[in-house]
């Protein structure tokens, strides 16, 4: 009797615990596929994919810029190029990880490295109502022609048009649209 009540006992704390890790992620809503994300941010030219693994060195060189945490060394550039072979732009796909579960922020750069377009392409449904706001306001158009030098900081209207989550939800996008372009000058230029 003893072991059974063990067993349930300790069945019910793996549930429970089971369940708490898991209780806060929400179903993921996707906003735009690789697809239509690469025709709209690379609409021109011929597509070629470039595999980039970071190094210990590169790692290192964007952690020193002070907003690149503990993220993954594989990136994917698809490269758009004309019919003479000149570059015309490039679009990489950032996951932003947060406590509300992951966020996915496709950028296209200019051959240069400046912001040609941002889109969130995958948000947790929880945070939907925040993005929401943001695309409905057209925050994701105030990064156009910035580069990787851009501040990481909000602007007033969208402070004052938004509230603290949503605003921190600004943040995370904005803080994925500098490490594109970071990303970009690092392999690029």
């Amino acid at each position: 009797m003893k072991t059974f009540r063990t067993i349930v006992l300790s069945l019910l704390v793996v549930l429970t615990t089971a369940f708490a890790a898991t209780a806060h992620v929400t179903p993921s809503v996707k906003m735009a596929t690789t697809r239509e994300a690469v025709s709209r941010l690379l609409p021109e030219g011929k597509l070629y994919v470039k595999e980039i693994e970071l190094n210990d060195e590169q790692m290192n060189k964007l952690k020193a810029q002070g907003n690149w945490t503990a993220h993954e060394n594989c990136y994917r550039f698809i490269i758009s190029r004309d019919e003479n072979d000149k570059f015309l732009g490039a679009a990489v796909f950032i996951t932003e990880h947060t406590r509300h579960g992951p966020v996915v922020v496709a950028v296209g750069l200019t051959e240069t490295g400046q912001v040609k377009e941002v889109l969130v392409t995958d948000v947790q449904s929880e945070m939907l109502g925040w993005a929401g706001t943001l695309l409905r306001n057209g925050f994701l158009d105030s990064f156009r022609g910035k580069n990787s030098g851009m501040p990481l900081s909000i602007d007033a209207k969208v402070k004052a048009e938004t509230t603290g989550m949503t605003q921190s939800f600004a943040l995370i996008i904005a803080n994925a649209v500098k490490r594109s372009a970071q990303l970009f000058d690092l392999v690029f230029t």
